[in-house]
């Protein structure tokens, strides 16, 4: 057998087998860095369409055609603008991992850019050379090409440098057309997985009295009761014995997603070394440090909190209801009230002596629990989808470029 063909990715659209070109991005486009707004230049409307460079890694994907900000009118004689179809690069970050962040501007005007970034005029196409900025291959060439201690940048020459792969134009057409639609449906899996959120916020607050109310303005069908008044403290106990079981797993505050309830690796590689608070399947724990990040969590495990947590125990409530309470509005509310600024820490003192509006019958709290446990299951299962899409992309993305 002969030697495998170089610059021939693994998979690739049929009708298509001459070895891809590399060529300096600087021979292949024109690269041209922006100029500078600042926040105080920004407008509500009637405004010159703007994309600051901070922006590309957080509110846009790989194609544009509209912006979610603009400037003001009179600072067009010192802005730059980049034509339809030119690629957007953020030219600095905190970190490397977001540093050269593209996006195509596919909008029907110009677009001014911010002077931490450069407008890329790519003689083929350009959603092909954004697809490719996202590859396992050009972040290690980025990393090269960045400097930088706490902020990360890359020059314009620097980026002129980096080599890119260059197939013909159709095969170009082709890949970005292939991943723009694969964008889309990353967009269309994000878009279900926040409607889904959305709906659980709205049907918390429809589920639970509002402030002044003794029943819940949406409620199952049969209960009739009006909800009782109980302060937490009655309900639940807080454990606080510290436990050194080695063999249990630890769950630290980095663990948890954040505002879901959701570890974000599996049991199995959860630490085992320090001490802690033990908590059983059904317990809750609570992020009290910085609570307006909502750490919590019910486990479905026994395993040790280590950190700033509160695991608190059901004693006289659905453990399902009790974990509703913790993201209601009214819990949340209360524990934000920190003396703290910096580092804000929820106060059990007075959580657990307020009163929190709870149905007088069991069935109606297990009821609610239920429902909620089998919304969050719907949630988990559009985060799954959404983060399997992103994965095949990622392995597509290192299967069809060289």
């Amino acid at each position: 057998m002969g030697k495998p063909k170089q610059n021939v990715p693994k998979l690739r659209f049929p009708g298509f087998t001459d070895p891809w070109e590399q060529r300096k991005l600087g021979e292949v486009a024109t690269v041209v860095r922006g100029e500078r707004f600042t926040a105080s230049d920004y407008v509500s409307e009637d405004g010159i369409p703007c994309i600051h460079y901070g922006e590309i890694y957080t509110s846009y994907g790989s194609v544009a055609t509209s912006t979610i900000s603009q400037v003001r009118k009179e600072l067009r004689p010192t802005l730059r603008f980049a034509e339809p179809g030119d690629i957007i690069v953020a030219g600095t970050s905190e970190n490397v991992e977001d540093v050269c962040k593209a996006v195509v501007w596919l909008g029907n005007t110009q677009v001014a850019y911010h002077d931490d970034s450069f407008a890329v005029s790519f003689s083929g196409d350009p959603v092909f050379l954004a697809s490719y900025f996202q590859t396992g291959e050009f972040f290690s060439r980025k990393t090269s090409a960045a400097h930088g201690v706490k902020v990360m940048r890359v020059s314009r020459e620097a980026l002129m440098s980096i080599v890119i792969p260059t197939p013909s134009l159709p095969e170009q057409y082709l890949i970005g057309a292939f991943f723009r639609d694969f964008d889309d449906l990353i967009t269309l899996h994000q878009r279900e997985l926040d409607n889904v959120k959305l709906l659980k916020k709205s049907l918390l607050q429809k589920m639970f009295p509002r402030d002044g109310a003794d029943v819940p303005e949406l409620r199952f069908p049969g209960f009739t009761d009006p909800w009782e008044q109980r302060k937490l403290g009655d309900v639940v106990n807080r454990a606080s014995s510290a436990c050194d079981d080695a063999h249990l797993p630890r769950v630290e505050y980095e663990d948890i997603n954040s505002d879901e309830g959701t570890l974000n690796k599996p049991i199995k590689k959860l630490g085992h070394s320090k001490k802690g608070i033990m908590f059983s399947p059904g317990d809750t724990l609570y992020g009290k440090l910085r609570p307006y990040l909502h750490n919590w969590l019910k486990p479905h495990f026994k395993g040790v909190a280590v950190g700033d947590f509160w695991v608190l125990k059901p004693k006289e409530i659905d453990s399902d209801f009790l974990y509703r309470i913790v993201q209601s509005d009214a819990f949340d509310k209360l524990a934000n009230v920190s003396a703290g600024s910096k580092m804000p820490r929820a106060d059990w003192s007075l959580i657990s002596s307020s009163y929190f509006s709870m149905p007088h019958k069991a069935t109606e709290q297990r009821l609610i629990g239920s429902f909620f446990r089998d919304v969050d299951d719907l949630i988990t299962l559009h985060q799954r989808e959404l983060d399997h899409v992103k994965l095949l992309k990622k392995a597509l993305l290192q299967q069809m470029f060289v």
